[in-house]
C-alpha cells in the first residue's frame, strides 16, 4: 500500500505485487468515534499520512497513522465500497494546549491548543464534544486567548495557520460573543448557522459595534455584505428577500428603531457583468469559491435619522426552500466603499456601474497585512475594544470587535512589542486591567520596560522602565483590582524576578522567592481578593489566599 502525505491523502493498494503491479485507489469510511464509541473531539477525517502498516498474516486489517493520532481498518477494500477505519486513540492526547484561560462567569475553562483550533470546557472533567471545539477561523493554532471582564460572553483569540485554504477561512483570529460556543473571524461583523427550511422566517445577526462606530465617526451610509464561508453546498443555497421582495432588510437599532435598506444586491462570480438590483432576493453561497457556486449580497443602509448607536441587529428574511434543509455557515463583513449602483438587472450597465461581481467593492474589513500569532487582549469597560500583538511584534488596536484594525503607537512611532513564535509560551507580554479599561505591555527593551494604554491601545507610554528582563516572561493582571500589574521574569527555569506595582513602582513580592510561573485564581471562602497560585524552580507549588498590594501569604501546595 502507499498513500499520500498531504493533499487529499488518497491510499492505493495491490495485491499483485509482480512486476506489472496494478494499482487500485481505497475508498475509505472515517468512523469519527473513539474506541469507547463517544465522538471524536479533534478528528473528522484522516490527514497528512506519515506511516502505514499492513498487519502480519491478516492482510485485511491496516493501520494509519496521522499528526493526531492511530487509525485502523479490519477490513481493507479496494473496489467501489469504502473501507470503514476507527480511531485508536483515548480523550485528546495529542493534543498540545498553548493558552488556558477560565473567566468568573460562565464556560468553566478555554483552551487554545495547535493545529485542532481549541475547546471551550463546561466541564473541565469531561473532554469536550465536537460541538464544542472551535471553528472560524479554521486551521489553527491558537497562541492567544483573553475575554472581557465587564462581559465575560466576549472573547477573542488569535494563532497561527498551519494549513492555508485561501478564502474567508484563512484568517488568523476571531471573535466570540457566546462564551466561546461559536466563533467568527476578525472582520466579519458576526457569523452564525443559517438552515433552510420549508418555512421562511427571520434571521439575525449583531452588527451593533461596527455600526456605533461609524455613528461615532460621523459616518451615516454603511455597506454590509453577507456572504456563505467555504465548504458549504455546492448546489442548493440561502435565499433572503431582498428590499424589492415582500421583506426588505432591515436593521435593528438600539431595539426600537428600524431602518430599512436603501440599496441591496447580489453579486455572482459564475455571471460576473450581469446585475441582479432589480431581484426580490439576495443570495449568500460559497462552495469552494467555485464560479457556479459563489454568490454575496451587498446591503447598504442610512443611519441619518438615529443620534447615536448602543445596539443593532442585522434582520433579513430567508425565503421558505421545500427542497433543501441544509445548514449554512454565513457571515456579515463589510466595506468603507459605499458609491456602488444598486441597478436595475441585465448586462446593459445602465444605470452606468450598476453593481456586478466584476465591480463590486473589494476593499472588505480583514485582518492586518502579515499579522499572526501571537497575543490578544480584550478591555474590561468595553467589550468591543481589543489590542493584539502579532508575532512579528506589531501592536494593533480595533475598536468594533475586530472588524477593522489601526496600528497603535508610542511617541508617533509604530509601536511594538516582543516577538514571539507559535510555541513560545514562555513570552506573555500582553495584559487588560480587569477593573478599567487600560491595557499593558512589557518589552525587554530598557532593562524591561512597561507600557500602558488608557485610549484603548491608540497611544502607548512608559508605565516605569528598568523592571528586570529573562528569557522567560509573564505579566499577567490581578482580577479585581485596578493598577494590579504583575510580571515575573526567569531564565529557563532559573528565577529572575517576581514583582507587582504598588501604584508608583514594581516592588518584589513578598513570602515567595524562586518563581518561575504564576497564575490568579477565585478567592478563597471567605476572601474577596483574587488567589496566586506560583511555581518555583525547585518544583514546588505555592498559594496566597490574601493577594494585596503588599499582602501575600504563601504556603505549600498540597
Amino acid at each position: 500500500m502507499v498513500s499520500e502525505a498531504n493533499g487529499s491523502d488518497r491510499m492505493w493498494r495491490t495485491t499483485t505485487a509482480t512486476t506489472t503491479n496494478t494499482w487500485v485507489q481505497v475508498n475509505r469510511n472515517y468512523i469519527a468515534k473513539e474506541p469507547d464509541g463517544t465522538p471524536s473531539a479533534t478528528h473528522s477525517g484522516i490527514d497528512n499520512i506519515a506511516d502505514m502498516l499492513i498487519t502480519p498474516g491478516n492482510s485485511s486489517e491496516v493501520w494509519a497513522s496521522d499528526f493526531l493520532g492511530v487509525f485502523r481498518t479490519p477490513a481493507i477494500t479496494n473496489d467501489t465500497s469504502a473501507s470503514n477505519w476507527y480511531s485508536i486513540q483515548r480523550n485528546m492526547e495529542e493534543v498540545v494546549p498553548l493558552a488556558l484561560t477560565s473567566a468568573p462567569t460562565g464556560a468553566s475553562l478555554l483552551s487554545g491548543t495547535a493545529d485542532v483550533n481549541g475547546f471551550v470546557h463546561y466541564n473541565p472533567d469531561v473532554r469536550p464534544t465536537p460541538t464544542e471545539k472551535f471553528e472560524t477561523p479554521l486551521y489553527l493554532s491558537t497562541t492567544g486567548l483573553d475575554f472581557s471582564e465587564g462581559n465575560t460572553n466576549v472573547w477573542a483569540r488569535v494563532g497561527d495557520r498551519f494549513y492555508q485554504p485561501g478564502g474567508d477561512n484563512d484568517r488568523v483570529g476571531g471573535f466570540s460573543i457566546n462564551d466561546g460556543l461559536t466563533w467568527g473571524s476578525f472582520g466579519q461583523l458576526d457569523n452564525h448557522t443559517v438552515a433552510n427550511s420549508a418555512t421562511g422566517g427571520w434571521e439575525t445577526w449583531d452588527v451593533g459595534p461596527y455600526l456605533a462606530a461609524m455613528k461615532a465617526a460621523g459616518i451615516n451610509t454603511v455597506t454590509l455584505v453577507v456572504a456563505g464561508s467555504n465548504y458549504n453546498q455546492g448546489q442548493s443555497f440561502l435565499r433572503f428577500s431582498s428590499r424589492e421582495g415582500a421583506n426588505a432588510p432591515q436593521v435593528l437599532i438600539n431595539g426600537a428603531t428600524t431602518l430599512t435598506a436603501v440599496a441591496d444586491a447580489s453579486v455572482n462570480k459564475g455571471a460576473t457583468t450581469t446585475n441582479y438590483g432589480n431581484s426580490t432576493e439576495l443570495w449568500a453561497q460559497n462552495y469552494y469559491d467555485q464560479p457556479t457556486a459563489t454568490k454575496k449580497a451587498f446591503i447598504q443602509f442610512d443611519l441619518s435619522s438615529v443620534s447615536s448607536i448602543t445596539s443593532a441587529t442585522l434582520r433579513l428574511y430567508r425565503n421558505a426552500n421545500a427542497t433543501d434543509t441544509s445548514t449554512y455557515s454565513t457571515y456579515i463583513q463589510a466595506t468603507p466603499t459605499n458609491g456602488w449602483i444598486e441597478g436595475n438587472g441585465g448586462t446593459d450597465n445602465l444605470p452606468a456601474g450598476e453593481i456586478t461581481w466584476g465591480n463590486m467593492p473589494v476593499d472588505l474589513y480583514t485582518t492586518p497585512s502579515g499579522a499572526t500569532g501571537g497575543r490578544i487582549a480584550v478591555s474590561a469597560t468595553n467589550a468591543n475594544n481589543f489590542v493584539w500583538s502579532a508575532e512579528n511584534g506589531a501592536v494593533y488596536f480595533s475598536k468594533d470587535r475586530g472588524v477593522s484594525w489601526t496600528r497603535s503607537t508610542l511617541a508617533g512611532a509604530a509601536f511594538n512589542l516582543p516577538t514571539s513564535t507559535e510555541f513560545d509560551m514562555q513570552k506573555m507580554y500582553l495584559a487588560s486591567d480587569r477593573v478599567t479599561g487600560t491595557f499593558y505591555g512589557y518589552s525587554t527593551a530598557g532593562s524591561g520596560t512597561i507600557y500602558q494604554s488608557a485610549d484603548g491601545g491608540a497611544t502607548w507610554s512608559t508605565l516605569i522602565a528598568g523592571v528586570g528582563t529573562g528569557a522567560q516572561f509573564k505579566l499577567e493582571t490581578l482580577p479585581g483590582q485596578s493598577g494590579g500589574v504583575y510580571l515575573m521574569t526567569s531564565n529557563w527555569n532559573a528565577a529572575a524576578s517576581f514583582k507587582y506595582w504598588n501604584g508608583t513602582a514594581m516592588v518584589t513580592v513578598p513570602g515567595i522567592s524562586g518563581a518561575v510561573d504564576y497564575t490568579f485564581g477565585k478567592a478563597a471562602p471567605g476572601r474577596t481578593n483574587a488567589t496566586v497560585f506560583v511555581r518555583t524552580s525547585s518544583g514546588q507549588y505555592w498559594y496566597s489566599a490574601v493577594v494585596g498590594r503588599a499582602k501575600c501569604h504563601f504556603r505549600t501546595s498540597k
